[in-house]
């Protein structure tokens, strides 16, 4: 019987880092792939919130550079008014976000997604 890793990838292309990630995922064998382009199909509250009650990394998930984060409040903010603000502004989330069944990893660093493997 053939195994098959599932992973859920929250990819950006436009992201190189998020491409990196892709294309060493591409290349695993025994994985099955969904892709969730989520500027073009943004989730909702409760798709984007899942992975990171799961993992609880909420604030973890913020992505401050090159946005305007560290001038609001959600620095000092809660986890629900984190996703709150995540979901209408997509920038604001730190990417490429990668959930399997062994738990859900930023992959910032590409070698990270080992990881979760």
């Amino acid at each position: 019987m053939e195994f098959r890793l599932r992973l859920r990838m929250y990819h950006s292309p436009a992201c190189g880092t998020s491409r990196n990630v892709l294309d060493i995922l591409r290349s695993t064998p025994d994985l099955t792939i969904e892709i969730v382009a989520d500027l073009k199909t943004p989730p909702d509250r409760e798709m984007l919130g899942t992975p990171y009650r799961c993992a609880e990394m909420t604030r973890e998930g913020l992505r401050t550079r090159n946005t305007d984060v560290e001038y609001r409040v959600l620095m000092r903010a809660d986890d629900t008014t984190i996703l709150d603000a995540m979901v209408p502004d997509l920038v604001m989330i730190e990417r490429p976000l990668v959930q399997t069944e062994n738990g859900v990893r930023h992959c910032r660093l590409p070698e990270c997604v080992s990881e979760n493997l």
